[in-house]
């Protein structure tokens, strides 16, 4: 993305270019953040600690999303902030809106995504399987979700996903519709494993995904951590802040690739 389409893109976030009547009411960041950003490309935060986000936008779910990092004490987290050029195709109509909802409700597409590992210093798959899943006791498997018609306020269901890393873990997931701005809010609820020891109990990992499109571009911010046990020293590990941080770089790869980007 080259300096002058990245200004562009931001004054657009900034309520500063007009475009269009979809567009969410909203100026979710910061002047600083905003020249952070421009100098860029992409900021990165660390919720390591119990640290607060300091690069999240002010969206509809903000409150929410304070009151869960705060409630969830994250011994390790991590968030990203960036902008996307998007096609040329506008974003913030009912149909790139719809676009964008289908693309979040697209589960099956991270099989086999990939990411770097901090640890092993090379690339490694994310995800060897990834679907949805019709509850969590049957956990009989679903295909993705297409909405033809009216993106819903609100709606919940249930995924698997077998993690290379913390092996299979089904999640809960939340997709949010509010003034233009689309949310995804996952939490496990099963315990995730590493070293064939519970590294995250069940409902002690968040992750949030959301998409605020502006005109052609999109505003993205994402974040993930939780709450790990005590072994081995892994809750104060650099290096597991770095594993979560190349997660959450994929998953953004993944929808910038998506959308072809």
């Amino acid at each position: 993305m080259s300096r002058r389409s990245l200004t562009i893109a931001l004054l657009a976030v900034a309520g500063l270019v007009s475009l269009g009547a979809q567009a969410p009411r909203l100026e979710p960041l910061e002047p600083a953040i905003r020249q952070e950003l421009e100098a860029s490309g992409e900021l990165r935060g660390s919720l390591t600690g119990g640290a607060s986000p300091r690069l999240l936008p002010q969206l509809p779910r903000r409150a929410q999303i304070l009151e869960e990092i705060s409630a969830r004490r994250l011994t390790v987290g991590v968030e990203i902030l960036a902008v996307h050029p998007g096609t040329g195709e506008a974003l913030d109509t009912p149909e790139g809106l719809r676009r964008l909802y289908n693309l979040m409700n697209a589960v099956s597409g991270m099989k086999g995504l990939e990411y770097y590992s901090a640890s092993r210093k090379r690339m490694r798959t994310l995800f060897s399987e990834s679907h949805l899943i019709d509850d969590p006791l049957n956990r009989r498997p679903l295909p993705d979700r297409e909405f033809p018609g009216e993106i819903p306020a609100v709606e919940q269901v249930y995924l698997f996903q077998e993690d290379l890393t913390f092996g299979g873990t089904i999640y809960r997931a939340e997709y949010y519709f509010e003034d233009g701005v689309l949310s995804l809010h996952t939490t496990n609820l099963t315990p995730m494993r590493y070293l064939g020891l519970n590294l995250i109990k069940e409902e002690e990992s968040l992750s949030w995904i959301c998409l605020i499109p502006y005109g052609r571009n999109i505003l993205f911010y994402g974040l993930t951590g939780g709450k790990t046990m005590k072994f081995l020293g892994l809750e104060k590990s650099r290096s597991r802040e770095e594993s979560f941080y190349h997660r959450l770089k994929a998953i953004y790869g993944w929808y910038t690739r998506a959308l072809g980007g």
